[in-house]
């Protein structure tokens, strides 16, 4: 009986030390994995704040909505002018060129009727 005790125990402490081995390896794979993932959430960090320092770098860089209404109602406003300025002009060159057709057509029949009682 005592031999079984003794056999027992022994068989017991196999166990314990297997199990023992079992959860050293699960805590050395917990540990792997923690840090895996610590390096991942660091590098990930890492990238956002890159990512926020290119957006406050690149946010100077854009128009606000408010000068960008109020700077093309002005751009809006100049074409127009420009346009209105541009009609004026043509208006004016076509009643010029008008005129000057006008006054070649009389001045052709002037010539013509000086031209027929002449001879």
């Amino acid at each position: 009986m005592e031999n079984d005790t003794i056999i027992a125990v022994a068989r017991l402490d196999e166990r314990l030390k297997g199990m023992a081995e079992v959860i050293k390896a699960n805590r050395e794979y917990q540990e792997a994995s923690t840090n895996a993932a610590y390096e991942r959430m660091e590098q990930r960090l890492l990238e956002m704040n890159n990512l926020r320092a290119q957006i406050l770098q690149e946010r100077g860089s854009f128009v606000s909505r408010d000068l960008f209404d109020v700077q093309m109602n002005k751009t809006t406003e100049r074409i127009d002018n420009l346009a209105n300025s541009l009609n004026a002009k043509i208006e004016v060159l076509n009643s010029t060129q008008n005129k000057m057709i006008g006054g070649m057509v009389v001045l052709q029949v002037v010539i013509f009727i000086i031209l027929k009682f002449w001879k």
